[in-house]
């Protein structure tokens, strides 16, 4: 299988072997928005190739999905579109820009197809996994529904799909988040399209499964020949899997080079900070962020009783598919133990379906385990009554993976910060303003400007920065973490990751960070536990975990995490003979 191109596959500059695919060039996007023009694009150019893969890199807001959402009319009428997009289509060259809809709907699916970043919104949850490629190769190629049925089946196990004759049948909640990325590739491909557009499309998934995801797209490309725009804000996966890297910020290209240039001492200043969010040792970053002391943290791990122990955690649920699963029953999470000290940070990390998010509803109590124990601060929380978990959950607290999924949209910033204020304190109305204030300083966030906003009126990382004041706006001994910067892109990440890092220094609370990136974990952990199918296989100090794996599932998942090591890049790159 194909994993990488190398150096020497790629045509010198302005050697190319054909005619590009789609040739992009000056392409504008221009929003108008309560009377003010907002220049989402600025001048995009670039080629496409086919059987080549060109990756646009960038920070969110960068305009990378925007200039391609451009191409296949997914921009909303407030959007302004001008410059060139020449498609090499099967009825011939074809002008993207100003197609009408009735043309564009022709374009979709046939010649250009997307995978987009979160399959559980894209696919439909009323209808099976068949269903879906079958009204999609229906909708695009003259075939009745049983050869539909048939076709359909066979891209499944295109996609390497485990028994698809069974998937088929399917729906998208009885599927891990990435076979349902497997099930939108099919989609994608069925009409056999000419350029395949990845849209974050492997941003929310674990190491191994991006890694899988990356290699099957790679694979899939040298047997169809398609070509490949990479959307993505990672630039060590981009060194990895692209011929080509164009790097965007605030609507306008920055560079456009060759992979392994991406590295040169003479690259622009914000591809070395896009590299650099994370090129430095975890262990040396968190060192420097907590310089000053920090309450707990200085402590030994014997000075003080742990604020959290888990000991016999079980959970089970009904189900018929893959997995622990024995007389019909899915057994999550598997005996677990371990505990966490105050004012430290224990990371729990694994792939899709590890169990590490169904520990973290059972130790908030939101779903309460089959069978063990939680003792936090030193009360047993198992079975208590509605009442008596309110005034824990005053000390506990949790972060999400998706702010604008678990914020009110329809509540002011202030409204929200101010909720468990209402709830657990006597504060009068002034001072819950001022401490809604206080905490908005704390973040990072000036009052000013952000207490009168709404959720979806900022960006993901501000939003998250929300969720974060919300969480300790009564300075909880525990904030739990679940997969809180996984959504976001790398600049943004380290943001959150060092205001994490300084909250605990400077509140003294205690973090149980569920993550599935090595490198995030790493960052802002003092103990990791790894799981695997419900199973701990291994826990221990961050640093003995990274540098000395013990178990061979710990030493598969860092060795499928993208590095931004021009030489470790360059050595994991197949030469042309094992292609």
């Amino acid at each position: 299988m194909t994993i990488l191109k190398t150096s020497a596959e790629r045509p010198a500059d302005g050697a190319t072997a054909s005619a590009p695919v789609l040739s992009v060039s000056d392409l504008r996007v221009t929003f108008s928005r309560r009377g003010e023009l907002v220049h989402a694009v600025k001048g995009l150019s670039y080629d496409v190739h086919a059987g080549r893969t060109l990756a646009i890199i960038g920070e969110s807001g960068s305009g990378k999905s925007v200039g391609v959402r451009a191409l296949m009319g997914l921009l909303p009428p407030s959007a302004e579109v001008t410059g060139s997009a020449r498609l090499d289509g099967t009825d011939g060259a074809i002008e993207l820009v100003g197609l009408d809809d009735r043309a564009m709907r022709r374009i979709r699916g046939n010649d250009v197809s997307m995978v987009f970043q979160d399959p559980a919104r894209s696919l439909n949850p009323t209808m099976s996994v068949g269903a879906q490629i079958t009204e999609a190769l229906r909708m695009h190629l003259t075939m009745d529904r049983k050869a539909a049925a048939t076709r359909a089946v066979e891209l499944l196990e295109l996609v390497r799909l485990p028994d698809p004759a069974r998937r088929f049948h399917e729906y998208p909640h009885q599927l891990s988040g990435g076979m349902r990325q497997r099930v939108m590739i099919a989609i994608a491909l069925a009409a056999d399209p000419k350029v395949l557009i990845a849209d974050e499309a492997t941003t929310a998934l674990d190491v191994t499964t991006q890694a899988r995801i990356m290699e099957l797209l790679c694979d899939l490309q040298d047997r169809l020949g398609m070509a490949i725009i990479l959307i993505s804000h990672d630039l060590a996966l981009a060194a990895r899997y692209a011929d080509d890297v164009l790097v965007m910020r605030g609507g306008s290209v920055i560079e456009h080079v060759a992979p392994e240039q991406l590295f040169d001492a003479g690259r622009e200043p914000y591809t070395k900070e896009l590299l650099g969010a994370f090129a430095t040792l975890p262990s040396e970053r968190r060192a420097a962020a907590l310089a000053s002391d920090r309450p707990g943290a200085a402590q030994s791990p014997d000075a003080a009783e742990p604020l959290l122990s888990v000991r016999g955690l079980v959970q089970e649920y009904v189900s018929r598919g893959p997995g622990n699963v024995k007389n019909g029953v899915l057994r999550a999470v598997d005996d677990v133990s371990f505990d966490l000290m105050p004012g430290r940070t224990l990371g729990i990390v694994g792939e899709t379906g590890s169990g590490k998010s169904t520990i973290a509803r059972a130790v908030a109590q939101l779903e309460p385990p089959k069978s063990g124990t939680v003792r936090f601060d030193g009360q047993e929380i198992v079975g208590l009554k509605r009442r008596r978990l309110n005034a824990v959950y005053a000390n506990m607290q949790m972060v999400y993976q998706d702010p604008f999924g678990s914020l009110n949209p329809r509540w002011r910033v202030s409204d929200v910060i101010a909720e468990p204020l209402l709830g657990h304190t006597d504060m009068t109305e002034k001072q819950r303003a001022e401490r809604v204030d206080e905490l908005l300083d704390l973040v990072g966030l000036a009052p000013e400007t952000y207490r009168q906003r709404r959720p979806f009126e900022m960006s993901g990382g501000q939003a998250q920065r929300v969720a974060i004041a919300r969480a300790v706006a009564l300075e909880p001994a525990l904030v739990i973490c679940d997969e809180a910067t996984s959504s976001l892109d790398v600049l943004i990440q380290a943001q959150i990751l060092g205001l994490l890092v300084r909250l605990q220094r400077e509140l003294g609370v205690a973090y149980l960070f569920i993550g599935h990136d090595l490198n995030i974990v790493r960052y802002i952990s003092d103990d990791v536990c790894v799981m695997r199918r419900g199973v701990l296989v291994e826990s221990g100090p961050v640093e003995q975990i990274f540098s000395d794996p013990q178990h061979e599932y710990t030493r598969e998942l860092i060795a499928a995490v993208p590095d931004p090591d021009p030489a470790k890049v360059a050595s994991r790159r197949r030469p042309p003979s094992a292609r």
